[in-house]
């Protein structure tokens, strides 16, 4: 599994099932494998190196290696250095009413214009049309201060009030509220004022509020408003904050708790959606706020947010490739911090459908969900075998056909492919092989042992029934159990395993070298720094028989290359090394796990880290055994093509991610922890648990993008119940 895991047919011929490609006592090895990460990429979601490597990546600037772990668990106070301008700026501090010109001139000017209202106004009326309340907040927004006029905490107060009934247009944000808050507070802050205040507050989502107290200080909230209101407020923030009223005078706000039963709830809306996810809002605020609505608004947003990732993914491509042939290294910092941009909502919104996707299968029985999944029409089948292959340009009707040259005198497709491709294979031996030799496997203090990681195979089946256990027969996928001296049984370790075949005499040069060769191709169909780009750049689409027969001509070039890499013994051993080192495969044919046993360089932290990884890990391999051997088969069909990585690994990914969205909101409690780190480690300080991302595959794009062709339960009876019909097969 890992990051970036890759799927290699080590057996030449027709694949219908995985087949055993060793001895009994040799790997667990088939069509079927698992693989682990490819180097990291600066040009797709930031990525942690297997258990527990760090090595600096080839190619990846410093702002191309963002740590986004924090984004499911709020990290740093969101808005901390907001901008003063744009959709994520806070409401400029110290604001007040306008000057006594501006308001006497304000007044004047709606007395001769409209008499009525304006010495209404003036009085406290609150008579404002739908229009005159719109333009005010669209002014608040784009000066992102307060209006400051004679009338406008009677405009702020008229918006709270259709705020609080849910009024049509009146879905405001929380830097929206926090000017509103602001512009009742400036000059004098009358009763109504503090009622208003009050009411925003106490019926706000968590992500408001912390966006308010961080533009309005809280001891300007508690310094104007006073007397009963004042007491109210006090009692408020002692129990609405983590830690009360000390800790948000510190600045330390945490919103706790739950949300008041008339808190007002809002029809969903995309566009809404969309800005909180480019703004300061943490992902666990957005999930939150999509709970209070419908499960089919819930699905609508899981839905359109897939779509709209898809967009963004296109997008997030784009800037990396023109980042790469920037003539400029500050042209290409600009471009590489706009990807990055992309990347953050898309990461954001992944983890939010995920959640939405997750709430689905939760909620509906197996019947209940397959009476709602869809009989595809020809057209959809098509459209569900376009969306399994990265996309090269064009429209899926009319993809841009492939160039091999793109211009007179310059390299080819082959021999650009050629060129790069050892320095990729020597970045996944640094990564995966370097501190995976013979000394560090023989030396107890580097390693764990099988039997830990039997006890946690058996947490990460639970959490995967716990979501998926309706779709397959649970009795048929018993806990792995771990190997012990004399007895064979069906979780290994990945290392030695592939040890003891190199090292067999049994083993021929010939056998080594089938294994290396499989391993190349598996780079070229899953490696997303060097392969995808350049695959992009050629409009390159590589296409194989069900027996690995390459079909167009850049599948022919793959081969030829793959072959040139396969020939002398310093190649194969090389090869067989970084097999050797991979972090985790699985065979579903015979339910057998391999792992990776080595604990990671950097003290205890890193080894609870480790521990979480291998947790996401486990749940990956073990929902590669519950694939239907009919939806195997059918991704077996297109060989070494990228549709099988959609399939096979991108599939697992995405079904990966559901799982850990039921997770996540549990990973600081102390039973899942002990689970997890074992009681010593739950024992320690908990650490920042990286979400399952980090185990993705590049193909999770496809296979979101096959979700949004054909639904989510579509591909659900696809995979674990075989129905590939569902999904174009």
């Amino acid at each position: 599994m890992t990051t970036q895991t890759f799927e290699p047919q080590v057996e030449p011929g027709p694949v219908a099932e995985p087949v055993q490609s060793h001895t009994a006592a040799g790997p667990a090895r088939g069509p079927d494998r698992d693989r682990g990460p490819g180097p990291a990429d600066p040009d797709r979601v930031p990525r942690r190196s297997p258990a527990g490597h760090e090595p600096q990546p080839r190619g990846v600037s410093a702002g191309a290696t963002r740590d986004f772990s924090g984004i499911p668990v709020g990290g740093p106070r969101a808005g901390a250095t907001a901008p003063t301008t744009g959709p994520t700026a806070r409401p400029r501090k110290g604001s007040d009413r306008g000057g006594f010109l501006q308001t006497v001139g304000s007044f004047f000017s709606g007395l001769f214009s409209h008499p009525g209202a304006a010495l209404s106004h003036l009085f406290g009326g609150e008579g404002f049309t739908q229009t005159q309340l719109s333009t005010y907040l669209t002014g608040l927004s784009r000066r992102n201060d307060i209006e400051g006029d004679f009338d406008s905490d009677n405009k702020a107060r008229a918006v709270v009030r259709r705020w609080s009934t849910a009024a049509a247009g009146f879905d405001l944000t929380g830097r929206q509220k926090a000017l509103l808050v602001a512009e009742m507070l400036s000059g004098a802050t009358t009763g109504d004022d503090e009622q208003a205040i009050l009411d925003i507050l106490t019926r706000s989502e968590n992500g408001d509020l912390r966006l308010i107290l961080q533009a309005v200080p809280v001891t300007r909230l508690l310094s104007d408003i006073g007397g009963a209101n004042g007491r109210r407020l006090r009692a408020w923030l002692d129990t609405r904050f983590k830690g009360g009223l000390a800790e948000v005078r510190k600045d330390h706000v945490e919103p706790v708790g739950t949300l008041p039963a008339n808190a007002p709830v809002f029809p969903y809306d995309f566009a809404r959606l969309r800005e909180r996810l480019e703004g300061p809002y943490r992902v666990g605020e957005i999930i939150e706020e999509l709970s209070r609505h419908s499960p089919a608004e819930r699905e609508q947003a899981a839905r359109d947010l897939a779509v709209e990732r898809d967009k963004l993914d296109a997008r997030a491509n784009d800037l990396g490739d023109r980042a790469r042939k920037a003539s400029s290294a500050a042209a290409r910092s600009a471009l590489e911090a706009q990807r990055d941009e992309v990347r953050t909502t898309m990461l954001k919104m992944d983890l939010v459908m995920q959640d939405a996707f997750k709430d689905i299968v939760r909620r509906e029985s197996p019947a209940e969900l397959t009476a709602k999944a869809t009989k595809l029409t020809p057209a959809q089948k098509q459209a569900a075998r376009d969306a399994i292959k990265p996309p090269v340009g064009g429209t899926p009707a009319a993809p841009t056909p492939f160039v091999s040259r793109l211009a007179p005198g310059q390299p080819s497709y082959e021999e650009k492919l050629r060129a790069a491709s050892p320095g990729m294979i020597d970045s996944y031996w640094q990564q995966m092989a370097k501190d995976r030799k013979p000394a560090d496997h023989s030396d107890p203090a580097k390693m764990h042992t099988l039997t830990e990681m039997e006890d946690l195979a058996k947490v990460s089946k639970d959490e995967t029934d716990d979501v998926f256990g309706g779709y397959y027969d649970k009795s048929a996928h018993p806990p792995l159990r771990a190997d012990t001296p004399g007895r064979r049984r069906n979780l290994h370790d990945l290392w030695a395993d592939t040890q003891a075949f190199l090292t067999d005499p049994s083993t021929s040069f010939a056998d080594k070298q089938a294994m290396a060769k499989a391993l190349v191709f598996y780079f070229f169909q899953n490696d997303d720094d060097v392969v995808a780009p350049l695959n992009r750049e050629h409009h390159a689409s590589p296409s194989f028989s069900r027996t690995r027969r390459p079909l167009n001509d850049e599948a022919k070039a793959q081969g030829r290359i793959a072959a040139e890499l396969t020939r002398t013994a310093p190649q194969v051993r090389k090869l067989n090394e970084i097999d050797r080192g991979w972090d985790a495969s699985a065979n579903p044919a015979t339910k057998d796990v391999n792992i990776q046993l080595f604990r990671p360089k950097g003290g205890v932290t890193k080894d609870q880290d480790f521990m979480w990884d291998m947790f996401q890990t486990l749940i990956h391999e073990y929902l590669h055994t519950l694939a239907a051997r009919r939806y195997r088969t059918f991704a077996a069909s297109f060989g070494d093509g990228p549709q099988n990585s959609t399939l096979v690994e991108g599939m697992d990914s995405f079904l990966d991610e559901v799982v850990w969205a039921n997770i996540q909101p549990r990973v600081g409690d102390q039973a899942l922890r002990k689970k997890v780190e074992g009681p010593a480690y739950a024992a320690l300080p908990p650490i920042t648990v990286v979400p399952a991302f980090r185990r993705r595959y590049a193909s999770y794009s496809e296979a979101t993008r096959l979700v949004t062709v054909v639904g989510f339960r579509n591909v659900l009876l696809a995979y674990f119940k075989g129905e590939i019909d569902r999904i174009g097969g």
